[in-house]
């Protein structure tokens, strides 16, 4: 009986740490009264960045990974949305560039309004991870496993040698999991592919963290719950 109890204990005081523990900014999500309206509370619209530097700091580097995640209403599916980094749109109050520099502009907040403007629909929360917080992430889970279309090899850490990635079915975690989803230049549909392959690790990220063998542990419990702290999110 007592076992059980410290274990829903811990469980509870280390969920409670997580949430009490995440980065909130509120200068992350934009302040202009001419945002789109709030629809409808029962879906949700989450934009995910990823940026390209071993800092959350907003406007530290470029987004090298945006997505849209949409609950859907009923709260039974989740839709990934990509945005290429180099798609050319309209950044207010900088006119026309690359989507990935309004981060580099303006931060997240920017790049938040920069989507609602293109896609005339509001946002309702913002996370943003940096390099070493998605290298952590994954390897508190250890690793992830995708199923990659296109054979690529690179070199994720200057000075070592390349990583390779075969066809089918592959398992990857840490520096090699980072160096696979910011890949595009061997890929035949370029940032397509690359934003196909963030899309894949970020499923299995998620399939991943609710499986028994993360939850059930206290010690990777623990571990997912440190890295999941290092987010920056932040309701509208």
């Amino acid at each position: 009986l007592c076992l059980p109890l410290v274990f829903i204990g811990f469980y509870a005081v280390t969920a409670t740490m997580m949430l009490n523990n995440i980065k909130r900014d509120p200068a992350a999500m934009p302040t202009e009264t001419n945002r789109p309206p709030v629809t409808s509370y029962a879906y949700q619209n989450i934009v995910l960045m990823g940026s390209d530097s071993r800092t959350t700091v907003a406007g530290q580097g470029r987004s090298d990974v945006l997505m849209v995640a949409h609950i859907n209403a009923t709260r039974d599916k989740v839709y990934l949305i990509s945005f290429p980094r180099d798609m050319y749109v309209s950044i207010p109050g900088r006119g026309m560039g690359k989507i990935n520099a309004a981060f580099a502009y303006g931060g997240p907040a920017l790049t938040v309004r920069t989507l609602e403007g293109l896609l005339n629909l509001r946002m309702n929360h913002t996370a943003l991870i940096d390099f070493d917080g998605f290298i952590r992430l994954t390897d508190s889970i250890g690793g992830v496993t995708v199923y990659n279309k296109y054979a690529t090899q690179g070199a994720c850490v200057a000075g070592q040698p390349q990583v390779k990635y075969p066809v089918g079915e592959i398992t990857i975690s840490g520096e090699p999991a980072l160096c696979y989803v910011r890949q595009r230049y061997d890929l035949p549909n370029g940032d397509l592919d690359r934003a196909q392959r963030q899309r894949a690790v970020m499923k299995a990220i998620i399939v991943k963290m609710f499986r028994p063998e993360v939850i059930a542990n206290p010690v990777t419990f623990a571990q997912v719950a440190g890295q999941l702290s290092q987010f920056i999110s932040v309701d509208s």
